[in-house]
């Protein structure tokens, strides 16, 4: 359901969100904002600035074949993100763009597909062949774009917000391979659990954007 607005109540936040039914209003004491590239239009409800810009990118899969590629393979330098699937497809990536659609106010529209580029599709496909020759005999099935979100620092976001007492965010880059340790390790958190792993990545690095906002729940 989407939110659409958000204020602070004695003891948390309350949480208004569009249903099938209409209107709803959730309370809780602690909120999580994990909502990829949407994150950063959620903290504008809270009325905070969270650092994160849409970007969209480029995934291809080929048809099935018999195990041939144990490890994940990435090649910085190329930019390539190359694996096998259970099923044995073979998924191509390592951050190719795509071009971000436009909305009615010329602003990124997040909730429409990025529009693919060719070139890119190329590219990232003569790369994989380069780097591991065997994909390229196999038959390409589909590619696909997917809109995420990347922090100036290419570090991810995730922690508590200062700003925001009770408000804790996780966005940002490498979500796809870490995901589930953030989730581990957040979940500490907001248990008031002892946990000093996710410091590299706290949302205090930035939280002179929201030194003079006037956040919704200082």
């Amino acid at each position: 359901s989407r939110v659409v607005a958000a204020r602070p109540v004695r003891g948390g936040y309350r949480l208004t969100v569009e249903t099938p039914d209409g209107p709803e209003e959730l309370t809780a004491p602690k909120i999580l904002i994990a909502a990829g590239a949407w994150s950063a239009r959620i903290g504008e409800l809270f009325n905070l600035h969270l650092p994160l810009y849409p970007v969209a990118l480029l995934m291809s899969a080929t048809e099935r074949t018999a195990p041939l590629l144990d490890p994940l393979i990435q090649h910085v330098g190329q930019r390539l993100s190359m694996k096998q699937a259970h099923a044995g497809n073979v998924l191509i990536g390592g951050g190719w763009p795509s071009r971000m659609r436009l909305d009615a106010a010329g602003r990124f529209d997040l909730d429409r597909p990025a529009e693919m580029l060719a070139s890119s599709l190329r590219g990232n496909l003569a790369v994989a062949a380069r780097v591991f020759p065997r994909v390229a005999e196999l038959n390409l099935i589909r590619s696909w774009t997917g809109i995420t979100a990347i922090t100036a620092d290419q570090l991810p976001l995730v922690g508590a917000i200062p700003q925001a007492p009770g408000v804790f965010v996780a966005a940002g880059g490498s979500a796809f391979t870490l995901g589930p340790t953030f989730a581990r390790l957040l979940a500490r958190r907001i248990l008031d659990e002892p946990e000093e792993r996710l410091e590299i990545f706290s949302p205090a690095r930035f939280g002179h954007l929201n030194s003079f906002m006037g956040a919704a729940g200082a």
